[in-house]
C-alpha cells in the first residue's frame, strides 16, 4: 500500500478502495474510480512498485479488494495511518 501511495500519488482512501480489476499490472496503470469530486482517473505505476504489487498479489491472492484485511474487507483509513506513523 505504501509503495502505491508514494509512487502513484494516491490518497489513502483511493488505495483502500482499489479492486483487483483496477490494477492493470501488464500496462503499469491503476484505474481510480470515484476519486475526489467523483471523478475517475488513471495513474502510472513505477517498475519497482509494479514488481512489489505483483509479488503481493501472488502471495496474498486478494478476492475483491486489492488490499484486504483478515476478514476479506478493505483495511480502515486509521489502520493505514497507524502504519505510516
Amino acid at each position: 500500500m505504501l509503495y502505491i501511495i508514494y509512487s502513484a500519488g494516491l490518497r489513502i482512501s483511493e488505495v483502500l478502495h482499489l479492486k483487483s480489476v483496477d490494477l492493470d499490472i501488464d500496462r503499469g496503470l491503476i484505474y481510480i474510480h470515484s476519486s475526489k469530486h467523483n471523478k475517475d482517473r488513471v495513474t502510472l505505476v513505477s517498475k519497482n512498485t509494479y514488481q512489489i504489487v505483483q509479488q503481493y498479489l501472488k502471495v496474498y491472492q486478494p478476492q475483491v479488494w486489492s488490499f484486504e484485511g483478515p476478514t476479506r474487507q478493505p483495511y480502515s483509513v486509521r489502520s493505514v495511518n497507524a502504519i505510516i506513523k
